[in-house]
């Protein structure tokens, strides 16, 4: 799919609401590309500090979808819900 191929160029570039967005939209749309799933994870990653509830509830939902279990990224994000639980809409905490 040429989309995720220039999603994937593009993620250097891309803030957290682009990047938890694209993943929701590839996992949903099934694309397994591992490059392009190894290379989305670093960056969602590498911004998981800025990641805000909504972006947290779309990367877990565009991870559990694709079943995929980047240990790291888990981690990280398991460790930023406590900071965002107080702040997060009813449908982001179900997530």
């Amino acid at each position: 799919m040429a989309v995720f191929e220039q999603v994937q160029e593009s993620l250097s570039s891309m803030g957290p609401r682009e990047l938890s967005a694209s993943a929701l939209a590839a996992a949903t749309l099934g694309y397994g590309a591992p490059i392009f799933w190894q290379q989305m994870h670093g960056a969602l990653l590498a911004d998981v500090t800025k990641l805000q509830p909504k972006h947290i509830a779309d990367t877990l939902l565009a991870l559990a979808t694709h079943q995929l279990c980047p240990i790291c990224l888990l981690e990280d994000l398991q460790a930023q819900l406590p900071k965002m639980v107080a702040s997060m809409e009813p449908d982001e905490a179900v997530t």
